[in-house]
């Protein structure tokens, strides 16, 4: 006897499709550890990303025809130095070399050259610190310091982004930070590697209810640069809510610029001895954007480009903006937690509302919340080719500021 001669219900059920597992670029990855297996994917992106730097670096040795690439609007490097690192030596690395060798300028040095007192004393003291242990020579260390901090940079932003949207969304934005046009300021001495690892890992620990170790991270960070200074309202934002304890993270990030512009009034003599020297040494202020629409409308109306001294600046401040606002609307559209986009957006801020540097590539470089957004949203049809641009603008920027005084980085 059949189903239905037996009187059974037999009408087909109808079940609700299954649901397509989200992208996993969109998937959360709660894993709070770093293994070794998981650094290997971001660290090959970066020492890809090195060799690309340090090839273009050597090209430029190479095909120099005698000039001396060292000489520049910078201090000169020792007569000793020779070679590559005569090329990664330039423009802001001269000046941290340079008061690693002789030390932060006491009250005579600064009134001799104010503009002295515009560089943080942490990465001269890190330069000289690593020097002083290994033996070898100021701009040597001021490498290996540049490419241990973008290490940690790379893996601070991987491991942030794999926490918030996903393995691979991570690794995606691990790779557009090592290929990011401005990118090649990991293989010198500067400043951009330390600040993203310190404000990327505060915010991480504040993820962990790890309110001093942010407030310390954060320290770090507000020590290292002046626009870091932000981290200290983003991690304010963290804190809201989370009882007395949590505030602890910025009144300690906050103490980082306090500690450094005391130590600089000491040295110096001069109580605003940082602002003095931007404002009369770098004839740098805040014009709130002013100064950024002035080079973007130049740039259109004239469209000039030459390699002559100061030639691409008008070029490199627009580029700056239209990475910028590719990284805003990915960062808006990503709504991340509102510590990440407090200090995305409030690091661009800065950035473009200064007068004489303006939203350069290095600057967006800095503001890395927006590359994390764009590693998070890009298509994957289209990430190899958002990759492939990059790498071509770090190539072309990296000869730029290698061979060339047109703009500065």
């Amino acid at each position: 006897m059949t189903a239905t001669e037996m009187g059974a219900d037999t009408t087909p059920t109808l079940r609700r499709p299954r649901r397509s597992a989200p992208h996993s670029s969109a998937v959360p990855d709660r894993t709070t550890t770093l293994t070794w297996q998981d650094a290997r994917r971001p660290l090959a992106a970066y020492g890809a990303s090195l060799l690309l730097i340090l090839t273009t670096a050597w090209v430029a040795m190479l095909t120099s025809g005698g000039t001396d690439r060292g000489r520049g609007p910078w201090p000169r490097l020792p007569e000793s130095t020779t070679g590559i690192f005569r090329i990664l030596g330039r423009w802001d690395a001269a000046w941290y070399v340079d008061l690693a060798r002789n030390g932060y300028p006491d009250a005579a040095a600064y009134a001799k050259d104010v503009r002295l007192g515009a560089f943080y004393p942490v990465i001269p003291g890190l330069i000289r610190t690593v020097s002083a242990l290994t033996g070898i020579p100021e701009v040597a260390a001021g490498m290996a310091v540049g490419i241990l901090c973008g290490a940690a940079a790379v893996l601070v932003v991987w491991q942030l982004t794999r926490e918030l949207a996903g393995q691979l969304a991570a690794d995606r934005a691990a790779t557009l930070l090592a290929f990011f046009p401005a990118a090649f300021v990991f293989l010198m001495p500067y400043t951009e590697g330390l600040a993203i690892a310190a404000a990327g890992g505060a915010i991480l620990a504040t993820r962990r209810d790890r309110w001093v170790l942010a407030g310390l991270l954060g320290a770090v960070a507000t020590a290292t640069r002046s626009n870091t200074v932000v981290i200290v309202l983003a991690l304010a934002v963290a804190a809201w809510g989370q009882g007395r304890k949590a505030w602890w993270a910025p009144a300690i990030a906050a103490s980082g610029v306090a500690v450094t512009w005391t130590a600089m009034w000491a040295r110096t003599g001069e109580v605003l001895s940082w602002m003095h020297a931007e404002r009369i040494g770098w004839k740098e202020q805040m014009d709130f954007g002013a100064g950024t629409v002035r080079h973007i409308q130049r740039f259109i109306e004239q469209t000039t480009i030459s390699l002559r001294p100061t030639g691409l600046i008008d070029l490199t401040v627009t580029l700056g903006v239209v990475l910028a606002v590719i990284g805003v609307i990915a960062l808006w559209r990503w709504r991340p937690p509102l510590p990440v986009l407090v200090y995305g957006l409030g690091a661009l801020a800065l950035a473009g509302a200064s007068s004489v540097v303006g939203p350069r590539p290095r600057m967006i470089l800095g503001a890395f919340p927006l590359i994390m957004a764009v590693g998070v949203l890009v298509p994957a049809r289209a990430y190899r080719w958002v990759v492939g641009a990059s790498a071509l603008l770090l190539v072309a920027a990296s000869w730029i500021t290698f061979t060339t005084i047109a703009v500065a980085p």
